[in-house]
């Protein structure tokens, strides 16, 4: 069983005053703040999809460029194989086995 001591609630909050004192902890911890991740991430995929645009369209005329470049009719030529002198080059279909 315990003995309570005739102090005072004046003395004992001097006490507490005296020993504590106004410290305040060595640990501080500053309040929380709303992330806004959902702005962020709606910001960056307007941003990637906006350059994805512009790279589809400037691939785009690049091929329209090249399709005019590459087929006009007045550059095109008609070359002829010329097939004994592919199979000295590549060494396929120099003899033929007329034979089945």
């Amino acid at each position: 069983m315990g003995y309570i001591l005739p102090i005072d609630h004046n003395q004992y909050s001097q006490y507490q005053r005296r020993t504590i004192g106004n410290e305040k902890p060595s640990i501080f911890l500053e309040r929380t703040f709303r992330t806004e991740l959902k702005g962020m991430l709606h910001h960056r995929r307007y941003k990637l999809n906006d350059q994805l645009r512009k790279e589809e369209h400037g691939k785009q005329q690049e091929r329209r460029q090249l399709k005019h470049e590459l087929y006009t009719t007045d550059q095109t030529e008609v070359v002829k194989k010329d097939y004994a002198q592919l199979a000295k080059i590549t060494g396929k279909g120099e003899h033929f086995s007329e034979m089945i």
